[in-house]
């Protein structure tokens, strides 16, 4: 439903917003630094991607609005395809020196309408298969879970095989599977919870996992092209120019056309466009397809890319927004209720009429909840 709501800005966002905005920046790029204007649009088309996680990183501990937040998540889920679409094409045109711009708006079409329907097909194929055995005596909850957590990986890998976006089919199948989780809360509760409690803990795992892998990438970076740093400052304003031509076009687009036109959501809808490991990935994919110099020119620029894009809004927000305070409370509030609630318990325990043992047992159980009980208890 979120989605359907949604689906004007989305568009807009993530694929008009998008494409004029690389198109413009890779003009400007062309036009200051004179580069050819398919190696600019390469680097731009890059830069097009934003990152939830990288979003969710730099906002952390602060108030930010949620339907803002949700419209920058929603495009950052969606305009990867406008992305790889665009630097196809770019590619195309430095290597050949033709453009086609029919051939590319085709290859977009093709490519996201291919993976919703792929998605959304092979996700509801999936749920009809679990839901048969959830509502029969043969479910087995591992095997079930086991499904659950392979799918995406085999939507996206299939997807991909067809030629369609296999980033946009993932997304339209966990929307599927989302609906699923509302309709089925209590048909197996043991294997909801389950599967809740494991998408938890891989999806912590993975977003740690993708900042590691950033900064070691970094690093690495900046070792091997020591001599392309050095030589020059071109690739630092080139990352810089790109940057500030990104984000003033969303700053632009949120003032005319954001419900809201306010300067202050306009500059937080700007900076809210975070780029991270989709765009350090669509660098490294064209490793093979440019040469040595302009891979490594295209490297450091989008290295400076999405080092702007998670470093100004960081501090930048520190300024702009407040302390979320109920989240930096809640742990404290949570703890309180917890030991009012296990002292309440342990009271009521002490009036019942049970064998001592019972009562020791039950108490000990309830103190262990608020980590009261001592290693000597434990024994």
């Amino acid at each position: 439903m979120a989605v359907g709501k949604r689906t004007k800005s989305i568009v807009n966002t993530a694929v008009l917003l998008a494409a004029i905005s690389a198109i413009i920046a890779a003009f400007v790029v062309h036009q200051f630094f004179n580069l050819m204007l398919p190696l600019a649009l390469v680097i731009v088309a890059i830069s097009t991607p934003t990152d939830a996680t990288a979003f969710d990183s730099v906002v952390t501990g602060r108030k930010f609005s949620n339907s803002l937040g949700n419209t920058l998540k929603m495009e950052s889920l969606f305009n990867d395809a406008t992305g790889i679409i665009l630097l196809q094409a770019a590619i195309t045109w430095l290597t050949t020196g033709y453009l086609s711009f029919w051939a590319s708006t085709g290859d977009f079409l093709f490519s996201a309408i291919g993976g919703i329907i792929l998605g959304a097909g092979l996700a509801f194929a999936v749920v009809s298969f679990r839901q048969y055995f959830v509502r029969s005596s043969y479910n087995v909850i591992s095997s079930q879970t086991l499904i659950y957590v392979l799918t995406p990986f085999c939507i996206y890998l299939l997807a991909e095989m067809l030629g369609v976006s296999g980033i946009i089919a993932v997304v339209t199948a966990g929307l599927v599977h989302n609906s699923e989780a509302n309709r089925s809360r209590f048909s197996s509760p043991r294997q909801m919870h389950l599967g809740i409690q494991l998408i938890n803990f891989v999806g912590e795992v993975l977003n740690s996992f993708v900042f590691v892998v950033l900064g070691i990438s970094l690093v690495r970076i900046f070792a091997n092209q020591y001599n392309t740093i050095m030589g020059s400052i071109k690739w630092l304003a080139t990352g810089v120019l790109v940057y500030v031509l990104l984000w003033g076009c969303r700053y632009i687009y949120a003032r005319l056309w954001v419900g809201d036109k306010k300067r202050q959501t306009a500059s937080l809808f700007a900076l809210g466009g975070v780029h991270g490991t989709v765009t350090l990935a669509m660098t490294f994919s064209i490793s093979n397809q440019v040469s040595q110099y302009w891979f490594s020119f295209i490297v450091v620029v989008e290295t400076v890319v999405i080092i702007l894009s998670m470093l100004v809004p960081t501090i930048v927000f520190k300024f702009m927004l407040p302390i979320d305070v109920d989240e930096q409370n809640r742990p404290a509030q949570l703890e309180q209720l917890r030991h009012g609630m296990v002292e309440v318990g342990i009271k009521q325990i002490k009036t019942m009429d049970l064998s001592s043992v019972v009562r020791a047992s039950v108490i000990y159980d309830l103190r262990d909840q608020i980590q009261k009980n001592t290693l000597g208890s434990f024994f």
